[in-house]
């Protein structure tokens, strides 16, 4: 195969975005593209190879097997066996659990189908994890193992039908993904169906030009216009860094761009062109060629930085975190992906067994970090105590799956159990997953509360949350409820500071919902506090005792108090009441972390935000002492407490 060093510098403008994005610096907020643009010079590369040795009579998969094994295994391990100390200094058990098993499925080569099933809206933030950014090398690794074996198939069936077949395998796969963008975003982010037609992109390309008499080249003869579809795709590339975002769905027609960007590059752009030229710049085929490795080191490097800390990161400290991750690729470029490559140091046999150990050696890590409760003795009990309300159960409290509904899921998921026993003067909560967990201190404290919540989907007529598309009718399904039951009080809650673009419809909504039922009360509630790191897990690194100290400062006092006004005053101009909670349970920038009790004490929330059983008794008793709140629900009879 022909070695194309403007492919290298593709590789370059692909990882530098991905960093970036994933440093949190949002220079590139588009960033995440660049893993697009792996996958379809990963398909354009792979197919070339296997052609180039069918035609020539010499293509073997045991060969294949092992120029993939040489290519990809030992910086993976090299980067796994780095993490491993790392991990076991900064995780909480909880954490360490998540990374065992994720390391266990790194190993085995199905981190895609981990993150996927791991990516429910209560579970632990997966963007914090070490090896979140595997995903997309299981998803190549699994092309690997498919696309050779159904290659040959195709090959001694009828090897000129192998266009059309791709061809159909990618209209097939894009199909699913523009279906699940708006139907099953997460499976639709992680999965090989839904990304397979970026790789089968690469692959027809490369099909194509072995098809030529000339391979490699310019694909025609006009150099004008060769020139011209370079730059265009070079612009669809650059337009979708700069201007997608994580509110972007994707991927699916969105993903368009930055794949047709590519592919136009790959086809037209050769050293003859100025973007050939331009790409084929030493420094950048440089940087393509510490890609790889770069890509392996990003993510734990600013994951294991944000567990390190309990503040933010400084764009200096990130920067220079960014520059860390490629003097580490370089290490591991000059020191483990060369070497290994060279067949006269390793044979196929070792390289096949370095392979198998590899994987043995981590899957089991992996295995022990788990069924050892990710080793939690590394912590004293008061420690264990605070960190393990991040595992709390949030069924009941929540009613997951009966009026809590996950994001990403449709409407037709609430159960029936939500329809209250009588429809008279009811309180109805509408909101996202910060309202699921207010809901319990109001179902403890008053009775015929009722509520219909949504993870990621604000209580916002006409609101479009890209990534988590069912929001939309959901809010419809939940109007028709409220349409239909007429409760005496609708109390609108989220997590303001997340729909920061979405809080004007807010007036529309009143409107809307007192068009529909003039009669009842609109409340609106503002931000709740908002714990920059998580709640327990700042409390259980602190060093000194914290079980004894109620109040502590939130960082983002000032943005969280910025948004409350702005939503007073529509709620104003809607003819609704507003209650800051952050007014009423915190002192300035002073809010309740720990709730002492005669048992001993618990926390108020069990991640950034997230009400506790407890934090939610504990607000809506604030709420009712300290506002408006108890005497527009004075009449209302309490239940026995829970």
């Amino acid at each position: 195969m022909k070695y194309r060093k403007e492919i290298d510098g593709l590789r370059a403008v692909a990882v530098v975005p991905v960093i970036l994005f994933h440093s949190g610096l949002n220079i590139f907020e588009g960033g995440f593209v660049g893993v697009d643009v792996f996958f379809v010079i990963s398909g354009y590369l792979i197919t070339t190879i296997i052609l180039e040795d069918m035609e020539n009579g010499r293509f073997s998969l045991a060969r294949f097997y092992e120029r993939r094994a040489r290519r990809l295994l030992p910086a993976l391990f090299f980067v796994l066996f780095c993490c491993l100390p790392f991990a076991w200094w900064w995780l909480p058990p909880h954490e360490l659990i998540k990374f065992s098993d994720s390391l266990a499925a790194v190993a085995f080569f199905i981190s895609n189908i981990f993150f996927w099933r791991e990516s429910g809206y209560f579970a632990t933030a997966v963007e914090l994890n070490p090896l979140l950014h595997t995903w997309s090398l299981a998803v190549e690794e699994q092309y690997y193992l498919l696309f050779p074996l159904s290659f040959l198939f195709m090959w001694r069936m009828n090897k000129h039908w192998i266009f059309f077949a791709i061809g159909l395998t990618a209209i097939v796969s894009f199909s699913l993904a523009a279906y699940g963008s708006y139907n099953y975003p997460v499976a639709n982010y992680f999965l090989l169906p839904t990304r397979g037609w970026e790789l089968a992109i690469g692959a027809l390309i490369a099909i194509f030009f072995i098809q030529k008499s000339k391979p490699h080249e310019s694909i025609v003869s006009n150099r004008a216009l060769n020139e011209s579809f370079g730059i265009v795709g070079l612009a669809l590339l650059v337009y979708a860094i700069f201007v997608f975002d994580k509110a972007t769905l994707y991927p699916g027609f969105h993903a368009l761009i930055p794949t047709v960007g590519t592919a136009l590059i790959i086809i037209y752009s050769t050293q003859d062109t100025f973007v050939g030229r331009l790409l084929g710049i030493k420094w950048l085929v440089f940087i393509g060629l510490l890609s790889y490795s770069a890509y392996l080191f990003h993510q734990p490097i600013f994951a294991f930085n944000k567990y390190s800390s309990t503040t933010e990161s400084s764009t200096g400290l990130l920067l220079l975190l960014c520059l860390l991750s490629f003097a580490l690729a370089y290490f591991s470029w000059r020191f483990i992906e060369s070497p290994f490559r060279v067949k006269g140091l390793f044979s196929r046999r070792k390289i096949f067994l370095f392979a198998i150990l590899g994987s043995v050696f981590f899957g089991l890590t992996g295995f022990f970090g788990h069924i050892n409760k990710g080793f939690e003795k590394r912590y004293s009990e008061d420690q264990q105590y605070i960190l393990n309300f991040k595992e709390q159960d949030l069924s009941k409290m929540a009613e997951i799956w009966d009026c809590f509904i996950e994001g990403g899921h449709r409407f037709l998921e609430f159960d029936y159990k939500c329809m209250p026993s009588t429809q008279e003067d009811a309180i109805f909560i509408w909101g996202d997953s910060y309202a699921a967990t207010l809901s319990f201190g109001m179902r403890n404290s008053f009775s015929n509360v009722i509520h219909y919540t949504a993870g990621s989907c604000p209580p916002i007529a006409d609101v479009m949350v890209p990534w988590n598309p069912p929001c939309g009718e959901t809010n419809e399904f939940i109007i028709e409820k409220i349409k239909l039951l007429r409760p005496k009080h609708i109390i609108l809650f989220a997590h303001w500071i997340v729909y920061n673009e979405e809080i004007g419809k807010l007036k529309d909504t009143c409107a809307l919902l007192h068009k529909i039922i003039p009669e009842s009360e609109i409340i609106i509630f503002g931000n709740a506090p908002e714990w920059k790191p998580e709640l327990p897990r700042y409390l259980a690194e602190k060093r000194n005792d914290m079980t004894h100290e109620s109040n502590l400062r939130i960082s983002s006092y000032h943005e969280l108090h910025d948004i409350d006004q702005e939503i007073s005053s529509i709620a104003s101009e809607g003819g609704a009441t507003f209650i800051s909670i952050i007014d009423n349970i915190c002192k300035q920038d002073l809010c309740p972390a720990v709730i002492k009790s005669k048992s001993g004490f618990t926390l108020s929330s069990w991640d950034s935000g997230h009400l506790s059983s407890e934090g939610s008794i504990m607000l809506t008793n604030n709420l009712i002492t300290k506002s408006v709140l108890g005497p527009m629900l004075a009449n209302y009879t309490k239940p026995q407490s829970n």
